[in-house]
């Protein structure tokens, strides 16, 4: 789900040191993201063949011959099928759309309330994305609160022993 992608390196001696950067791998996501993003678009039981073929390709305008379909990068020739059914048994889990199998061959789908409010949402990408970062961001405060505790106890026990000790210079001038 998540790629990690270092982004800088201090020293090859000090590993720790390297900061990473979470980025999503979109593309099937982007899929998922198609499939409720079309069937938002005419909210009522729709065919695979219909919606199948306009998901699992992309439109390419050519010059010569037009506009023609060519499968997504990631989806294998001949398994659009597959990855298509395997999305919406994904999609159907998380309640996004709902899948009458009356007919095994062509079932119908119909995205859920769910689903409508996650597509007016920005979608499944957006979504993920929020929750990454809102889970570093909750870890951040975390560390930083924990750390301030630590700092804090430190240096009120420093100035604790500070005042008992009887190391301070009292100075005192007498004018005649």
């Amino acid at each position: 789900m998540f790629k990690i992608i270092p982004v800088f390196k201090f020293s090859t001696k000090f590993p720790f040191l390297l900061i990473r950067w979470f980025a999503l791998d979109e593309e099937k996501f982007l899929f998922s993201d198609d499939i409720l993003n079309q069937l938002a678009k005419e909210p009522e039981f729709q065919n695979e063949d219909y919606v199948a073929p306009i998901v699992c390709n992309n439109l390419v305008d050519i010059e010569i011959f037009g506009k023609i379909y060519t499968p997504k990068d990631f989806i294998p020739k001949d398994k659009e099928r597959l990855y298509f059914r395997n999305a919406t048994l994904y999609l159907e889990s998380k309640n996004l759309i709902i899948v009458d199998r009356t007919n095994p061959i062509n079932p119908k789908y119909l995205i859920s309330y769910e689903g409508l409010i996650l597509v007016k949402n920005g979608g499944i990408i957006k979504d993920l994305r929020n929750t990454h970062i809102k889970d570093f961001l909750q870890k951040a405060v975390w560390f930083v609160a924990i750390l301030t505790f630590f700092v804090s106890t430190l240096l009120s026990l420093f100035h604790q022993d500070s005042n008992k000790c009887d190391c301070h210079i009292h100075l005192s001038v007498s004018h005649k």
